[in-house]
This record gives C-alpha cells, structure tokens and sequence, in this order.
C-alpha cells in the first residue's frame, strides 16, 4: 500500500515528508487540490502495462479513477497483461479496467503501443501497475498536452519509504529522487524529463517504430522531440511509488538503468555539465545525510562493478534474471527487473 504525503507530513517546508516520501505538489495546504481548468467533456486513455501485478494492480486503477473523478475527465483504463503468470488480468477486470492480452512477454514498450492502438482519445496517459498517481496528477498532464506544440508531459516522481526499507538505502534512493527533481527544473525540451511510472503524450506524437527496445520513457520522449514535438516536464502532477527496500533491490536498480541505456539504439540528449553541477550542489546542500548515503551506496556499487565486472548476460525484455553476487563474503541473490 502507497499512502500519499499530506500537508501535515511536510518537515520544515524542504519537500520531504517525515516518512521518506516527496511533497505531492497536488495538494494545498488544506487539503484541497490546485486544479487546471480543462474543456469540457474531455476525454483520455490510461495504459498500464502488467505482468505479475496481482497484489498492485486493483490499488492502481483505483486511484487513477480517482484522479480522473478529481480532474473531471472521462478515462478508459486500458491494462496490457503482458503473459503474467498471477490474476492480475482478474483483478483489473474486477477493478473496471478493460485488459489486452499479449500473446507472449514482449515488454513494456510493446505494451504500450498495443495500448495507444486500442486508445479511443487523442490524449494517452501511461501509468506503471505498482504506482499509485496522485489526486491531480491528470489534470495537470491533459493540461500541459493542450499547450500548443506539447507532444509530451512528464510527472514528477515520489518516492515513498515502505517500513523494511533499510535506512541507508531509503536515504540514497531519497537523494537521488531529489537530484532528479533538481536536473530536471533546469531543462527544457529535453528527453530525461519522462519518467516511465506516469506520462502522458498526444497520440499523434506515438513515433516509436521499434517496440522492443528498453528505457521505454526516454524512446518515447526522444522519438516524439525528433519529430518536432515539444517534451515537458510538469511537477504538479506526482506519481507515489516505493523505495527500494534494500541494497540488492538498490544494486539491481543500478544494473537495469545500466543495460537499458547501453542497449537502447536511441540516441538520447545530453546533460549539460552546469546542470548537473548546480543540481548536485543544491540537493547536496538541502540533504546532507542523504547526500552521504548516496555516496556510500554508489561507491559500493562502482568498487565493485569495477573490481568484479559481474556477467549480466542478455536481459530479455522486461524479463528477469537471477544474479548470483558476492556481498560481504556471502552469496546473494538478485533478480534485475528490466521493466
């Protein structure tokens, strides 16, 4: 279960709720939303691409349904199931979504055209199965998709710390979301600004020829700018999600980003040095401690991927493979989810 930050959680107005989690920018301090107006009778499709989301996926649909009550939209939650091997096609059923089939595991990206197929809006909003969108986030999206020229709109990410978490991974993982926040503020019409767990795009900027490539956001976003659409990051609108709940989940993180980028046949955007440094320096700044176990777990993490270079082997799409690592003198296990 996610539970959305509220106002009261918020610790000396720094955006960081005392549970670990990021400010939702949804909510005002009262309690109530800050809504942008949007035409009348509007209308929008969610996708949310599943394999193996029985215990996600009834918490997800609800709370995009939720939104879109919020925001006054008309949705039709559309979930890919893609070859799960649990209920979650039941169960999204049960929770009113319509469910497309893949005939086989083809991954997130082939989910998501199959679902932009079957969309019957213009504006499409994808959604990952184990996130939960906050109350305003679709307005926000839908609005920033009715500016003229915006292909793309992108939310902002919340991380929310589960009770296991381990307090040195919770806070390195804490630190990066508030680094990405801090990169992204100083773009503009730049492909890193979508994140996979809640975007939105107009169906005529779906460019992506390819569908089984991986670090699906970035194809996305990269295929639509190519194409002269305009990418946006918006964020107001929030999508909860939890934080890994130990440095194996934190290492297999790592790995995935790693492979998805080196095997991505996109060519992608580059970070302006400036950027990165300022965004460093103020989020370091803000949150010391943080700061301190990020370093700690990233250098963990670069010792000994360079000390070791353990074999990945081939990740098929959104697949998983075991890896067998040494950690402190004992064998650990960790699975590499490439979704």
């Amino acid at each position: 279960m996610i539970n959305h930050p509220n106002s009261r959680d918020l610790w000396l107005g720094l955006g960081v709720a005392r549970d670990g989690a990021l400010e939702d920018q949804g909510y005002c301090a009262r309690g109530r939303t800050r809504l942008p107006s949007l035409p009348p009778h509007t209308k929008a499709t969610v996708v949310v691409p599943a394999r193996d989301e029985a215990a996600h996926i009834a918490e997800c649909a609800s709370a995009i349904l939720a939104a879109a009550r919020m925001a006054g939209l008309a949705v039709e939650v559309i979930v890919v199931d893609d070859d799960s091997s649990d209920d979650t096609a039941a169960r999204a059923l049960a929770a009113g979504a319509t469910v497309l089939r893949q005939p086989r595991r083809m991954g997130p990206l082939a989910a998501w055209a199959a679902g932009v197929s079957a969309a019957k809006s213009p504006w499409i909003v994808f959604v990952d199965a184990d996130c939960s969108v906050g109350q305003a986030a679709l307005a926000h999206l839908i609005a920033a998709l009715h500016r003229p020229g915006v292909g793309v709109a992108a939310a902002r990410a919340v991380p929310v710390a589960g009770s296991s978490s381990s307090l040195l991974v919770r806070r390195s993982a804490r630190f990066s979301a508030a680094l990405v926040d801090q990169v992204k503020a100083r773009l503009s019409n730049h492909d890193l600004l979508p994140v996979g767990r809640l975007m939105a795009i107009r169906r005529e900027a779906w460019m992506v020829d390819r569908t089984d490539q991986p670090h699906c956001d970035r194809v996305v976003a990269a295929s639509a700018k190519a194409a002269g659409w305009t990418v946006t990051w918006v964020p107001e609108a929030t999508v909860m999600y939890e934080l890994p709940v130990s440095y194996g989940a934190l290492r297999a993180d790592w790995y995935r980003t790693r492979l998805a980028l080196s095997a991505s046949a996109t060519k992608f955007d580059s970070l302006p040095a400036g950027v990165i440094l300022s965004a460093t320096w103020v989020t370091m700044w803000r949150f010391p401690m943080d700061a301190a176990a990020w370093a700690a777990c990233h250098s963990a993490l670069v010792i000994e991927h360079l000390a070791r270079r353990p074999p990945v082997g081939h990740f098929a799409s959104w697949g998983t493979q075991a890896e067998t690592q040494t950690v402190g003198g004992t064998q650990e296990r960790v699975d590499v989810k490439t979704s």
